[in-house]
């Protein structure tokens, strides 16, 4: 009996070891970011909900005025964020570990995007007052309905004057 016992503990032990050697995990400020069906995801703290980790795409800022040459920049922004193209064929959390070695002393922050879901809805009962809202065309904006809220504004560069405006 001992045997069969001492023999079933050890296949689980094995089944145990090899299983957890499966699952591929990296903790990057306090997220845990896991690898499932050969995508890395994150899970939701409040709740058992998995979301997906954007796999192209990584956001750094660099102290002062330090500016990349070798990666591909997508966009960059006033503030001085610049979203980093992950090479083709690159593991993002590779490409993350790269980035933190290649500029450890200019980095002042790099971020894993990934894709979540709205934590609220707004629900101005209001919005039918709000007059200004006609005159910014909102309720003739793509995606608009009433009753739902949602409202979407797009901005862009007047030609003339170059400020940014709500179209």
């Amino acid at each position: 009996m001992r045997k069969f016992l001492l023999t079933g503990v050890i296949i689980c032990l094995g089944f145990t070891t090899i299983y957890s050697q499966q699952i591929e995990q990296k903790n990057i400020k306090g997220v845990a970011y896991i690898k499932q069906k050969g995508n890395w995801v994150i899970k939701s703290a409040k709740s058992d909900k998995i979301f997906l980790v954007n796999e192209e795409v990584i956001t750094l800022k660099l102290k002062g005025d330090r500016s990349i040459t070798k990666e591909r920049i997508i966009r960059k922004n006033n503030l001085g964020y610049m979203d980093i193209q992950v090479p083709k064929d690159v593991d993002v959390m590779d490409y993350y570990d790269k980035l933190q070695e290649e500029y450890r002393q200019e980095i002042e922050s790099i971020d894993i995007n990934y894709y979540a879901e709205l934590g609220f809805s707004p629900n101005d009962t209001q919005i039918n007052n709000q007059w200004y809202l006609d005159r910014t065309a909102v309720f003739n904006t793509r995606g608009w309905q009433p009753g739902i809220y949602t409202v979407i504004v797009r901005l862009e560069k007047d030609i003339l004057t170059g400020r940014l405006v709500v179209q």
